[in-house]
């Protein structure tokens, strides 16, 4: 399928300078709402679902369009420096990269770079993206241009890395699904140990916010449909939510320090999904937004609109 421009803002985008992968993308489907006639910072969600979509939505829940189709079983989900989007397919083992805009760029990375079912992305403070494989219980390092790093860590035999998180100073957590436990890495990829174990049941995602608190999703176990707090050092601060949570598998906070969950399992007695919302503080905000396919990962994406006078 070749790859659709539909434009943004003040220009198109142009087709011509995109790859053709397979994968539909819109430009149309990141542009901001409302559109801008000056600077004006906007915030968005960006959010992979089991249907093979990207989508984006307003923070008031509204759904501002689909920026591609015909992804394969997409999961990871992150955002480089300068906007573009990489998602990571677990079905065929590739990263694929969009622009800012909503273009297509390609294929980044694939299972002869070192992809092994990736599930989850995150830049580190370098520029590097870091991805955790299930099918082979790895983290791998990419440049910002593709170039495959090597391996920053293998829990092959003991354990299962899903979501990861970078801190402030640089350190990797992971959160190890089997060993239940959140793992810490130095900046140069030295393990440190366990970082959080008590309140931790299958961890599946995590989140900083912006006090430099650690944010955990428990998804099964003694801990499970939770979300617990560590501070930096590792201290159990205990529960920051668990009501409405239903298999929490991502986490994204807004600049306005709301938390927004991606539940991966059905809402009890319904046939769809929701992507559930807290206060700063925990409070539960219920639903923002429900749909009928399984959301994978979020993220917030914030943008300065440019003037198009």
């Amino acid at each position: 399928m070749a790859s659709v421009f539909l434009g943004l803002g003040c220009s198109a985008a142009d087709p011509s300078n995109a790859a053709d992968d397979g994968v539909e993308s819109s430009a149309a489907a990141l542009s901001d709402e409302p559109a801008a006639r000056g600077a004006e910072r906007t915030d968005t969600l960006l959010a992979t679902f089991s249907d093979d979509t990207l989508r984006q939505f307003s923070l008031s829940g509204k759904e501002l369009g689909i920026v591609a189709r015909g992804l394969n079983s997409p999961t990871g989900l992150a955002l480089d420096q300068r906007g573009n989007v990489y998602v990571a397919n677990v079905a065929d083992n590739t990263i694929v990269a969009f622009s800012a805009a909503g273009a297509a760029l390609g294929v980044f990375a694939s299972a002869g770079s070192g992809l092994n079912e990736p599930v989850d992305l995150i830049f580190d403070t370098r520029g590097d993206l870091l991805v955790s494989n299930i099918g082979d219980d790895s983290i791998r390092r990419f440049s910002a241009t593709g170039q495959p790093l090597g391996v920053v860590l293998s829990l092959l035999g003991r354990g299962c890395p899903a979501g990861l998180a970078v801190s402030r100073t640089g350190h990797l957590f992971v959160a190890d699904q089997c060993a239940s436990v959140v793992r810490e890495l130095s900046v140069t990829g030295v393990e440190l140990g366990t970082f959080a174990a008590s309140g931790v049941s299958n961890p599946g995602a995590l989140s900083f916010n912006v006090a430099g608190v650690l944010l955990v999703a428990n998804t099964a176990g003694p801990f499970g449909n939770t979300i617990h707090e560590f501070s930096a050092r590792g201290r159990d601060l205990g529960p920051f939510a668990t009501t409405g949570l239903n298999f929490p598998a991502s986490l994204s906070f807004d600049r306005h320090g709301q938390l927004l969950v991606a539940n991966g399992a059905q809402r009890p007695g319904a046939v769809d999904y929701a992507i559930h919302r807290f206060s700063p503080n925990g409070r539960d905000l219920g639903d923002f937004i429900v749909l009928p396919a399984q959301p994978r990962r979020v993220v917030v994406r914030s943008t300065i609109a440019a003037s198009c006078n």
